[in-house]
């Protein structure tokens, strides 16, 4: 017995210690801003893969612009039903606009990453919560999910690629849209209200299930983009 409970105490200080060492929250958000920090803005072709409820557009593409911190403009409106959110990850904004606690370590195909929770400062920020899985080797992005309206789920995985020989940007991101089941009261919880957009009209914008496939090449990057050619609303 002895044997027994002497074990559990070097095994629960180990577990401790291991947990000391994980940055929080905050370090973690940090460390993804650094990996960034020299880009300002860039220019990439996209090409999409679309096949959502509702809707099947063949597939298409155009060129995605891009200027921290937070504006994105595409040269093609065939391309307005994409997951913007998760188009141009910005985790200047992230630390900006959310709280960040630390759930935890998980396995994601046999990479250790860190999960994530944001908490948005503002009540009258658009997605209040989302979920963040980072792997820590590279301090990248591998998944990002949210519950957009009504249990349906939006969850985005990224494959990144070395650009220039020093940027790691995404070279394909994929969007699955699906349902939680029985949580429609915290889902409707989770997007910030638009008194702008009637409630009815919102619903047949989001897909109940599907996926988007974004494949990216050609980054041009710190060309010097001009605030003009954003306009008010493609700020996120």
């Amino acid at each position: 017995m002895k044997m027994w409970i002497g074990l559990a105490v070097i095994v629960s200080v180990w577990i401790s210690a291991d947990s000391q060492n994980l940055p929080n929250g905050d370090e973690i958000l940090a460390k993804i801003e650094e990996r960034t920090a020299g880009i300002q803005d860039f220019e990439v072709t996209v090409e999409a893969d679309i096949n959502v409820e509702r809707v099947r557009i063949p597939r298409t593409s155009a060129t995605m612009y891009f200027k921290k911190p937070d504006k994105v403009h595409f040269s093609s409106t065939s391309i307005t039903l994409l997951p913007r959110d998760g188009m141009a990850l910005s985790a200047s904004l992230f630390r900006q606009r959310y709280n960040a606690a630390l759930l935890g370590e998980e396995d994601i195909e046999g990479k250790k990453v860190l999960k994530l929770q944001l908490s948005a400062k503002d009540p009258g920020i658009r997605l209040r919560e989302l979920i963040l899985w980072v792997d820590q080797a590279m301090w990248t992005i591998t998944r990002m999910q949210t519950v957009p309206y009504e249990g349906r789920t939006l969850t985005v995985d990224f494959v990144y690629a070395l650009v220039a020989g020093k940027h790691l940007l995404p070279a394909s991101m994929k969007a699955t849209f699906g349902l939680l089941g029985e949580q429609p009261a915290k889902a409707k919880q989770n997007i910030a209200p638009d008194a702008s957009i009637p409630m009815e009209a919102m619903q047949p914008q989001i897909p109940r299930s599907g996926t988007v496939t974004i494949t990216y090449s050609d980054y041009k990057i710190n060309i010097g983009l001009p605030d003009e050619m954003f306009g008010k609303s493609e700020e996120r």
